[in-house]
């Protein structure tokens, strides 16, 4: 069974798509249906992941015998428990969206079996926010969760399955691009933003 990067980002330890072997050689037809993902506009609209998740996220109260410790717990006096409000990464179903990303940002970025990479909000540079006095600033607000900022994405085929090729063998991508993506996003039961895309723009 081919492993995806997906599944490498979970923790499977398999090197195998990684490292270790010599990356295979498009063909006419990968190349021809690849090119097709590659935009000569920038759509509009395009958003941070960041932004996105928080979009997205909802805010789920649980409830729990005892008292109050943090702001974000409140009590219910009327029946004497502690009502917390957090929020959770549930799966969500495929929603049309515009990505803006930059190429790499994790441990693993490329798979060389299919056309998958990781791409991560601009704002989890850390050099960018060295200075930062922005409350409402994305990364501030959620730099204890780095890979809530990050988003992997897919180049499926005509026929639905993701092209087994290195994505870096049929499109002029490479690590540090700042890219546009367009496509369908959802959140996975582990709680990866996953976008499968039909249009890919690279800022020059």
């Amino acid at each position: 069974m081919r492993l995806t990067l997906a599944s490498l980002l979970v923790g499977l330890v398999v090197a195998a798509p990684l490292v270790g072997c010599a990356k295979p050689t498009a063909t006419p037809e990968q190349r021809a249906a690849a090119k097709q993902f590659m935009l000569t506009d920038e759509p509009s609209g395009a958003v941070g992941i960041l932004d996105y998740r928080e979009s997205i996220t909802p805010v789920v109260s649980k409830e729990a015998d005892g008292e109050a410790t943090s702001p974000s717990t409140s009590i219910d006096t009327d029946n004497a428990t502690a009502v917390a409000t957090t929020e959770v990464a549930v799966a969500t179903e495929p929603k049309s969206v515009v990505l803006l990303g930059k190429i790499g940002g994790g441990k693993l970025t490329w798979s060389r079996e299919s056309a998958e990479f990781v791409i991560s909000d601009p704002a989890l540079d850390l050099e960018a926010h060295a200075a930062c006095v922005d409350d409402g600033c994305p990364f501030c607000k959620d730099k204890s969760n780095a890979e809530a900022g990050r988003a992997l994405v897919r180049l499926r085929e005509a026929s639905g399955n993701i092209l087994n090729v290195d994505a870096r063998k049929v499109l002029p991508v490479e690590e540090g691009q700042m890219v546009v993506v367009r496509g369908m996003a959802s959140v996975n039961s582990v709680g990866q933003l996953v976008v499968d895309a039909d249009g890919i723009y690279i800022r020059r």
